[in-house]
């Protein structure tokens, strides 16, 4: 049995072995990320702990990885705001343009929210950037405020996006993935598991594009 989960910005693959007799961590090529192999029986909890336990070689694998970079040319068909476009039709630009034009909806999307949950949290963002991140879809830096945003973030839905966006802002609370920090996200954003199970289901269609027929 496998599920996808997410951690400080990093998908790991997660497969259920019965012969598995304690849970191993690979590193994978691609914006696969990460797999983890762990017993039958393991829970939630006891994964994330030891994802945690991991947390700097995951950071030092994970800037090692390659990510795929697209052609855009046009006629393909790209993922928007959740939505797969094609390239150089209804108003949609190809080539450089179109990795513009992208980036510039998400920026359109995190403009708007930022406000509005920052209020709600209690808490400010001092400065907010956007680069693209080899397997991580944000981070905090709580000692100097700043905000930092994965750019193929643009490809998924407004609801990934803000749920993305508030689990930053929450580590302004607190630094860490700990029982607290899960607690903050329901209280702040209650459907914040079910988003980020939508946004594991939609990472195929977030994968470089089909390849036409020869």
């Amino acid at each position: 049995m496998k599920q996808v989960i997410e951690h400080e910005g990093f998908r790991i693959e997660v497969t259920v072995r019965a012969n598995c007799r304690r849970m191993v961590l690979r590193g994978r090529n691609g914006e696969s990320g990460f797999s983890l192999s762990v017993p039958k029986g393991s829970t939630r909890r006891e994964i994330e702990r030891f994802l945690s336990e991991h947390d700097d070689w995951i950071r030092k694998v994970g800037s090692r990885m390659q990510v795929w970079q697209p052609r855009c040319a046009p006629g393909e068909r790209h993922m928007a705001l959740g939505q797969r476009v094609e390239l150089g039709r209804d108003g949609v630009p190809a080539g450089a343009d179109f990795l513009r034009w992208r980036n510039d909806r998400l920026l359109e999307v995190v403009k708007r929210l930022l406000p509005i949950w920052e209020v709600r949290m209690g808490v400010r963002a001092q400065k907010l950037r956007f680069r693209e991140m080899k397997s991580r879809w944000g981070s905090c830096n709580t000692k100097t405020g700043c905000v930092t945003l994965n750019t193929n973030l643009a490809k998924y839905p407004e609801e990934c996006i803000e749920c993305v966006l508030v689990h930053e802002l929450c580590h302004f609370h607190c630094p860490d993935h700990s029982a607290r920090f899960h607690s903050l996200m329901t209280l702040f954003l209650p459907s914040w598991r079910e988003r980020e199970k939508r946004m594991n289901t939609l990472d195929a269609r977030a994968l470089p594009p089909e390849e036409p027929e020869a």
